[in-house]
């Protein structure tokens, strides 16, 4: 390879070295299910209707983040909710430790309070960290929150 060929290549890595983003997520804090459950503000299964691709302003001296916005129905509330709809926000993805739901699927999901945008305005989100997944594949979850909402352990 020629010196210029070289020169090239030496600066296109230089440069792409400062123009790509890294992001990274990590779900390091594991815990069991039942701190999991218990440290779970919203905790529902229901069928995904709709998802809308926004930038919220965040609670953060106006900074941005784009998201995804999905509409529930609600099929079963078992911790801290109630009603027949919801939004629910979480990240792209790519790093940002968003999650994916497919429309018209039913979910088992565990949603928060975090604050992104102003704490307590009704706007939950979630993430991969928290356990979320399709409700035939989350029966093991669902007998437990079944048994502790008959039980009463949500209404302490």
């Amino acid at each position: 390879m020629k010196f210029k060929n070289y020169l090239v290549l030496f600066f296109t890595l230089f440069f792409l070295n400062f123009t790509l983003t890294s992001y990274a997520c990590s779900c390091k804090n594991y815990i069991g299910m039942e701190e999991h459950i218990s440290s779970s503000e919203i905790i529902f299964s229901g069928i995904v209707k709709n998802v809308e691709y926004c930038e919220l302003e965040s609670d953060d001296k106006g900074k941005t983040r784009k998201v995804q916005l999905y509409t529930i129905e609600i099929l079963n509330a078992y911790k801290g909710i109630n009603g027949k709809s919801i939004e629910i926000i979480t990240g792209l993805g790519f790093g940002d430790c968003g999650d994916h739901f497919a429309i018209g699927e039913e979910y088992l999901i565990f949603a928060y309070d975090i604050g992104y945008t102003k704490k307590s305005d009704g706007l939950y989100e979630t993430n991969i960290c928290a356990w979320n997944g399709l409700v035939n594949e989350k029966e093991e979850y669902i007998e437990m929150l079944t048994r502790l909402k008959s039980d009463g352990a949500f209404n302490k």
